[in-house]
């Protein structure tokens, strides 16, 4: 038997690792060749005079269009890099590495907050659409809503502007930390804190004030266990004949592992490696925030 070269060796134990990290629809030859193009992209990007950031994101939405999105796929891939491919190809500047590995991870958070928001939208037209059927195919309509809303795997709840909540589907409940039934129970309300962003406050005012038809943000939940859920929000506004806001639909996906790496990746990006400390970018940052505040006030 033909012996393997040490890159087929590289391919094979990426491959092995995007599969044990999530389902793949790829057959394993087809994955094999997407997978020698990329090796062959972050290849370059390494030895590239000049760092091609654009390329090395398009290796980490890449993973997500592959639906390698368990967080395993993008540590395994970030350790191919360093371990194995950084080595093997002489670099024009010592943190090309870093850099690299960086910005396949910036491409994958990217691609996967743009899938999320594809799937909420795919779901809040159907909730909509199934909401504003007419009378004569409303038990169809209503038919249809029913296995969407119970079967989705985003998050759907539905609200009066009141804040009482009507029904919430298994996915939003998992989310939350609750039983369906005790949510039912619960105001929305309850799930806006004192401490959320302003832009959390403003939204929902605008809401129920006729001032939005819809909005979409990104805020934190805690759970009745004590733990936090981070979630990408879009709430919806449902109105009556007279144009009144009669309902709310929201949409809810949990982010938490992505809003973690994406701060973790931030931090690295203006913190030294060594030390710890803030560096120039976290400076030039803060002091521009500083210089915005003051032309403010």
């Amino acid at each position: 038997m033909a012996q393997l070269t040490l890159e087929e060796l590289r391919i094979r134990e990426w491959s092995r690792t995007l599969r044990e990290g999530t389902h793949l629809a790829l057959h394993t030859v087809d994955l094999h060749g997407r997978l020698c193009a990329l090796t062959e992209v972050l290849t370059g990007v390494l030895h590239a005079d000049s760092f091609q950031e654009a390329r090395a994101n398009e290796v980490g939405a890449e993973l997500v269009r592959l639906n390698a999105t368990a967080p395993e796929c993008l540590a395994g891939t970030l350790e191919l890099i360093g371990r194995d491919l950084a080595p093997s190809v002489p670099t024009p500047e010592p943190d090309r590495c870093a850099r690299v590995q960086g910005a396949v991870a910036a491409g994958f958070v990217a691609a996967l907050r743009e899938q999320v928001l594809d799937q909420q939208e795919s779901v809040r037209r159907t909730m909509v659409q199934a909401l504003e059927r007419s009378e004569v195919d409303r038990q169809a309509s209503e038919d249809r809503f029913a296995v969407m809303f119970s079967q989705a795997a985003v998050g759907v709840g539905i609200c009066d502007i009141r804040g009482n909540i009507l029904e919430v589907n298994q996915s939003m409940a998992s989310l939350l930390g609750y039983r369906p039934e005790t949510l039912l129970t619960i105001s929305y309300l309850d799930f806006i804190y004192d401490d959320d962003s302003p832009e959390v406050h403003e939204a929902y005012h605008k809401l129920i004030s006729c001032q939005a038809d819809d909005h979409t943000l990104e805020k934190y939940f805690r759970r009745p266990d004590g733990s936090v859920v981070w979630a990408h929000v879009n709430v919806s506004v449902i109105r009556a004949p007279d144009g009144r806001p009669e309902f709310l639909v929201i949409l809810a996906s949990d982010i938490t592992e992505r809003y973690q790496l994406a701060q973790r990746l931030r931090h690295q990006a203006t913190h030294d490696p060594l030390t710890g400390l803030a560096n120039r970018s976290l400076f030039h940052e803060q002091l521009r925030r500083a210089f915005t505040d003051g032309a403010g006030g």
